[in-house]
């Protein structure tokens, strides 16, 4: 690391705990003597913590849906919010409640539904 790569780190983590600069400034670029050196704060990401998490929310809230307490519906959550349904529903109003049940869920990026519907 050259000696203005190590000053520039320096001063970006001084206004870090300034509160100046903001930590959802994810990816800070620092200029290095002969290539340009990338610091990601998201490289430190726990995927499989998170799609925990992800199952966890959607869990509690179809959990807190009364109309749902007779129908088996689960679900499995993968790297970067990919939500896999499976099991059955008596109707296609409650498939589609599960759904935008789902959505709701913070970190939800896409839904593959494979829900079986009249069981």
């Amino acid at each position: 690391m050259t000696r203005a790569t190590a000053a520039l780190i320096s001063v970006a983590a001084r206004l870090m705990r300034g509160g100046v600069l903001s930590l959802a400034a994810s990816v800070l670029m620092v200029a290095g003597a002969d290539k340009d050196v990338v610091w990601d704060a998201g490289a430190g990401r726990d995927l499989r913590r998170e799609a925990l998490d992800i199952e966890a929310a959607i869990a509690d809230a179809l959990a807190r849906n009364t109309r749902l307490r007779h129908h088996r519906v689960v679900v499995t959550a993968g790297p970067d919010g990919l939500v896999t349904l499976t099991g059955a529903v008596s109707t296609q109003s409650l498939r589609r409640e599960v759904e935008l049940t789902c959505w709701t869920v913070s970190g939800v990026r896409s839904l593959h539904d494979n829900l079986i519907v009249g069981r």
